[in-house]
């Protein structure tokens, strides 16, 4: 595959979520999907949504519907206590499957700072705030939190929000990035 401009990525971000009509009028050089992964044939790993930069800072960017994620969590819960297994047994489901999400951003950040260590040869006219391919800033976008949900939902969400950002902070190595924030997508746009 031919080396090609690092701008070639260049998108206003997307970020999917089907519960508002948000527009983000923010550069991010896609990474996920047909972008930068696909290009430096890396698809089988995982990776953030967008590479972004912020005043020189190379910022990570991932969009999660968290709300949607911790629904389906909840359905499966229901099914694992129906299923008749052991109490104990269900307590350890339980247990991983909460510990899932925040797993999974992990392997998202941590994939992605390879995927920008192979752009080497592939991918030319990279600018200074990427070429630091040790680390940078993750920024989790979630959904919009409802405005008309319940508010002891709302707060249960904003928890889930604290957790994921303390459980990402502990656990990935710190020469690996510079930070990491969990924000809901109106706060990102502005």
């Amino acid at each position: 595959m031919s080396a090609v401009s690092f701008s070639t990525f260049a998108e206003l971000m997307d970020h999917e979520f089907t519960n508002t009509t948000q527009k983000i009028e923010k550069i991010g050089y896609k990474v996920d999907g047909k972008g930068i992964k696909s290009h430096c044939s890396c698809t089988t790993l995982k990776s953030v949504d967008y590479f972004h930069e912020i005043e020189g800072d190379m910022i990570f960017i991932e969009f999660s519907d968290l709300e949607s994620q911790k629904s389906q969590q909840a359905i499966l819960i229901d099914e694992l206590k129906k299923s008749g297994m052991g109490k104990g047994t269900i307590r350890l489901f339980v247990k991983e499957l909460h510990k899932s999400i925040s797993v999974e951003m992990r392997k998202k950040y941590i994939d992605s700072i390879h995927i920008l260590r192979c752009m080497n040869g592939k991918i030319v006219d990279v600018p200074e705030w990427a070429s630091n391919r040790d680390k940078g800033k993750y920024v989790i976008v979630v959904a919009p939190l409802p405005e008309l949900s319940p508010k002891e939902k709302r707060i249960e969400l904003l928890r889930l929000l604290d957790k994921l950002e303390s459980d990402l902070t502990l656990s990935i190595p710190e020469p690996l990035f510079s930070g990491v924030k969990v924000m809901p997508l109106d706060k990102f746009i502005n």
